[in-house]
């Protein structure tokens, strides 16, 4: 969820070298997000939410395959 008074921004998808991979727009209707890592190889990756007041914290993502 998007934070309060917060109506877009996007998610942001880093390899473990920092490079960008993946970028997604949310708007305040967002809850949940499936991808597809089908073009992604294993390993490990970090995510953020960006919006234009603030950035939150990254979280880690494991690849599997």
């Amino acid at each position: 969820m998007l934070p309060n008074g917060i109506n877009q921004g996007e998610i942001v998808f880093y390899d473990i070298q920092g490079k960008e991979i993946k970028r997604f727009k949310v708007d305040k209707t967002f809850n949940s997000l499936l991808i597809s890592t089908a073009d992604i190889p294993a390993g490990t990756y970090f995510y953020q939410l960006q919006t234009d007041a603030q950035n939150s914290g990254g979280k880690k993502m494991v690849v599997i395959k």
